[in-house]
C-alpha cells in the first residue's frame, strides 16, 4: 500500500504531535518522581501572593485561592514525600502563558529543579 503526500504529512504530523507530547510529559514529571510525588494528588498545603502587595498566605485548598493579578501574582502547591522529600511547584501567570516551576527538597537541600512555560 502507497501512501499519496497528503497521507504521509498527516501522519508525520500526528508521530510528531504524540512523540512531543509525550516527551513533554515526561519533561514535566522528572522532578515530581525525583521527588516519588504524584502532583495529580491533592497538595498538602497551599499558598498564594495574588497580587504581590500583601504577601504569602495559606489556603485551605485551590478553589479558594482569590484570582491572580497578571505578570505579579504567584501560586505555590506544597506536596510531602517519603525520607523528607518535598515539592513545590510554583505558578506564575502572564498575559500570554503561565510559568511553572517544580522544587524538589530533601531535607537539607534542593535536589531537583524543572522550570516551564505553557500558553
Amino acid at each position: 500500500m502507497r501512501l499519496n503526500n497528503q497521507c504521509t504529512c498527516v501522519l508525520l504530523l500526528c508521530l510528531f504531535t504524540l512523540a512531543a507530547s509525550t516527551s513533554a510529559r515526561a519533561v514535566e514529571s522528572s522532578t515530581a518522581l525525583r521527588c516519588g510525588i504524584d502532583p495529580e494528588q491533592s497538595a498538602a498545603r497551599i499558598f498564594a501572593d495574588p497580587d504581590g502587595k500583601r504577601g504569602w498566605r495559606a489556603y485551605r485548598n485551590v478553589k479558594d485561592v482569590p484570582v491572580l493579578e497578571l505578570g505579579i501574582g504567584q501560586f505555590a502547591r506544597l506536596w510531602t514525600g517519603a525520607h523528607g522529600l518535598a515539592l513545590i511547584r510554583l505558578e506564575e501567570p502572564d498575559e500570554d502563558f503561565v510559568a511553572d516551576t517544580d522544587y524538589c527538597f530533601d531535607k537539607n537541600q534542593l535536589v531537583a529543579l524543572r522550570t516551564s512555560g505553557r500558553a
